[in-house]
């Protein structure tokens, strides 16, 4: 029996099929960190520069004090 993984269908991939899985697994996997990271960087700046403009705007919606707020 040759050596390798056992695909969907039942094929035997080979180092190299396997290698460009792993890749495209890693592209995308590296594609989503950058992502969130883009997201959490933004927040962080819009929290930093506009927190009064932020805390208006939550203020209507949940009952919150400053001091309450400054801890989230």
């Amino acid at each position: 029996m040759p050596e390798g993984k056992v695909g969907r269908k039942g094929s035997i991939m080979n180092a190299d099929e396997m290698s460009n899985r792993l890749d495209a697994v890693a592209e995308i996997s590296l594609r989503c960190f950058l992502f969130s990271l883009a997201i959490l960087i933004v927040w962080f700046m819009s929290y930093v520069v506009g927190g009064d403009w932020i805390y208006s705007i939550h203020s209507k919606w949940f009952d919150l004090s400053k001091h309450e707020f400054a801890y989230l």
